[in-house]
């Protein structure tokens, strides 16, 4: 039987429990991780007195495994909403099938956030987007599942004349000592 826990973290885009619940119907809130024997599909569940509520994440549907690859696919961008402070992308695969939908937050011309959802509308992911010139502490990004844990976070310097990301300064997927990240 899988182990109920108190919480997780991402360590090399998988997830670890932290905290066994030994008594998972008493606990307010619990999580499983669930994996078949080969990991080929991993889930998140998380549970309140030991009942199912909802599934945090779902390897089916985003796989944060395949970002450790650097083999990206060439995926196609269609814009359905563009605006000064936001933009709504549909992305689709080499086999024009819509696999996500974009939605991405703008602060003076430059992106704070993007929240990855399925074309439906259902949460998976978010980019936060961080920049020295806007007060904070680094510039970079964190990504997160959809319940706010970190997975990923790269630090970049800033090309000077685009004001964008340039060379990539440092790369962590190990957050097992974090309790938080911005």
């Amino acid at each position: 039987m899988t182990k109920h826990y108190k919480d997780y973290f991402w360590k090399d885009a998988m997830p670890y429990g932290k905290g066994v619940v030994e008594h998972p119907e008493n606990a307010e809130h619990s999580v499983k991780i669930v994996s078949d024997p080969y990991h080929k599909r991993i889930t998140i569940e998380a549970y309140a007195k030991g009942q199912f509520v909802t599934i945090l994440y779902d390897s089916a549907l985003l796989d944060f495994r395949q970002m450790k690859k650097g083999d990206y696919h060439a995926w196609e961008k269609v814009i359905t909403e563009n605006s000064d402070e936001k933009m709504v992308a549909l992305i689709k695969n080499q086999d024009d099938r819509i696999v996500f939908k974009e939605t991405q937050f703008f602060k003076n011309g430059l992106s704070i956030e993007c929240l990855l959802a399925t074309p439906e509308g259902h949460p998976l992911s978010l980019h936060k987007l961080f920049y020295t010139a806007f007060g904070d502490p680094f510039n970079g990004v964190i990504l997160y599942d959809r319940n706010k844990h970190p997975v990923l976070c790269k630090k970049y310097d800033i090309d000077e004349k685009t004001q964008e990301f340039g060379n990539l300064i440092e790369e962590n997927w190990d957050f097992e000592k974090v309790d938080s990240i911005q």
